[in-house]
């Protein structure tokens, strides 16, 4: 698969499992990839309109009455422009809405070729947030769009409904495209809004886990949090990290993880990796501990605990 149709099989992956079921498309030679890969996916209903201001509005129309989702797919150039009154429309009246334009890859733009524009935050005075996909070239790039895909798709519902883009860069050759029958399972990043406690489906997911490893960031020395982790790190399944600036010391927490982490092989590593990752509290400092968290396979589950959902 080229590099850059990479993207559109994590869109389709995390679309379906976040409940996107409704594609509104309009059809172009650039978007064509995107379109073909979504429609032999079997995971939605396509629904083709050629005029883009009358997608928009019919898209707009759709998620306001299903209440859920629904994704816009367009060529490039001035054809994305033509979705700018729908989107408005769904800023203020928060709709939620994806926005995917396909794009001319980026040494294109400026080099005269035909339907091209500057599209990176084309909406930017009426869009919730903008997204560019560029093409993936290694395991921690994907990740990455892996993360931000999510965080598109969910920010459309959350913390209040709007309309999200995603530009989506495009190189030839257009029709390099993978089989896409049996789609791979990228995780998925779920918000949970505004909780102080756990529900009963949390908690047993929580236990359900045997290998827990809770990494706790920056945190204030009078944090309220601080007994409450103090009492997990006695759990047998629970290892914490904690951050010297955690302000986190107790016999059963590894303070030292950099030092600790430097020292083991990868093999070593591999042996010790949790089957449930949670971080809490600011930012992580130690740059083993990073490596260590990115290195780890994808399908390893990582909760945040936080107040910024975008952190």
């Amino acid at each position: 698969m080229s590099f850059d149709k990479k993207n559109i099989e994590i869109l389709i992956s995390l679309m379906s499992q976040h409940g996107i079921t409704h594609v509104v498309i309009s059809p172009g030679s650039r978007n064509a990839p995107a379109i073909i890969l979504f429609q032999k996916s079997g995971l939605f209903r396509i629904i083709p309109i050629a005029d883009e201001r009358s997608a928009g509005f019919f898209a707009l129309g759709m998620a306001q009455y299903l209440q859920r989702t629904v994704a816009l797919l367009s060529t490039s150039g001035t054809a994305v422009l033509n979705y700018s009154p729908a989107i408005a429309e769904a800023y203020y009246q928060k709709i939620p809405l994806l926005i995917i334009t396909a794009d001319r890859p980026e040494e294109l733009i400026d080099q005269g070729d035909g339907q091209t524009i500057h599209q990176r935050q084309v909406f930017d005075n009426f869009i919730r947030k903008s997204f560019h996909l560029s093409p993936i070239h290694t395991e921690l790039e994907e990740r990455h769009r892996v993360r931000i895909i999510n965080e598109a798709i969910a920010l459309t519902l959350y913390p209040v409904p709007g309309p999200i883009h995603i530009n989506l860069p495009l190189a030839e050759p257009l029709y390099d495209l993978p089989s896409i029958e049996n789609v791979h399972h990228y995780p998925i990043i779920q918000f949970v809004e505004g909780k102080t406690t756990f529900d009963d489906g949390i908690i047993q997911n929580w236990l359900s886990f045997n290998r827990k490893l809770l990494i706790v960031g920056q945190l204030h020395p009078d944090h309220p949090a601080l007994p409450f982790l103090e009492l997990m790190s006695k759990d047998p399944t629970t290892q914490i990290i904690a951050e010297t600036t955690s302000n986190l010391f107790s016999s059963h927490v590894i303070i030292n993880a950099d030092l600790l982490l430097a020292n083991l092989s990868e093999i070593e590593k591999h042996s010790i990796a949790p089957d449930l990752i949670l971080t809490f509290g600011g930012n992580i400092i130690s740059k083993n501990v990073k490596s260590f968290i990115r290195n780890l396979p994808l399908s390893i589950p990582h909760w945040r605990i936080g107040i910024d959902p975008q952190e």
